[in-house]
């Protein structure tokens, strides 16, 4: 699969079909054999410049705004707002008024120096979304209220003031959408942040039980080996 400009995976044709006995030594595949033919066929890395640059090209063409995010492979709230931003409600709702793209900081040629031209504040990490203008310059992004009276990166908005601060951002810049398309954009991210303070309590109780039943049998065990 690829994904282009404006944020869509396409199912590209097959390139080659390889048998994998011209891979093997003996009774098992031989390291380097594979790690050529990997090579062979691996997909050259699109620039982070070209991605944005064909994203605001697919947004002009449709008047809306390039929904920009930078990403990586290690970050799990990164690939949580992929997931969100890829389930079919959100999807319908954003493309309105927006072409979501990511850059992927880590990969991308040009991803980190891309990443620098937008500050914000000191280890605010990722994920970390802009909103561009045509030209790409910064309308808005992920900066808003940290919750304690001050500023930081809201990354992906599941606390009730990080919703907030997305809403007003998509507000502001995506006129295309309406007041019941942001309440559900806004309930979505909600139900979402509901179900992570949920499960983080079940593990957090979950992991407290066994270390209480570590402790208890550690003590029993303990007791008779004296």
């Amino acid at each position: 699969n690829t994904t282009n400009g404006n944020g869509n995976t396409t199912r590209g044709a097959t390139l080659t079909v390889q048998d994998t006995g011209a891979l093997e030594a003996g009774d098992h595949h031989d390291p380097a054999k594979v790690a050529e033919f990997l090579g062979k066929w691996k997909a050259a890395p699109q620039s982070a410049d070209d991605v944005l640059k064909s994203a605001l090209a697919a947004a002009k063409t449709g008047s809306k705004k390039v929904f920009l995010y930078f990403s990586a492979p290690w970050c799990p709230w990164c690939h949580r707002l992929s997931d969100w931003l890829a389930k079919p409600d959100v999807a319908a709702l954003m493309s309105k008024g927006y072409v979501p793209v990511m850059i992927d900081s880590d990969r991308m040629p040009g991803g980190k120096e891309m990443e620098a031209t937008f500050p914000r504040t000191q280890d605010s990490g990722i994920p970390f979304f802009v909103v561009p203008d045509a030209e790409g310059k910064k309308l808005a992004d992920g900066t808003g209220d940290d919750g304690k009276g001050g500023k930081g990166n809201v990354g992906f908005p599941v606390e009730p003031h990080e919703i907030a601060h997305l809403i007003g951002v998509l507000k502001q810049t995506g006129p295309q959408l309406t007041e019941a398309d942001l309440k559900a954009l806004a309930g979505a991210l909600t139900f979402v942040g509901a179900l992570t303070r949920f499960t983080s309590r079940t593990l957090s109780g979950a992991l407290s039980f066994a270390g209480a039943v570590t402790k208890r049998t550690a003590r029993a065990l303990a007791g008779s080996l004296s």
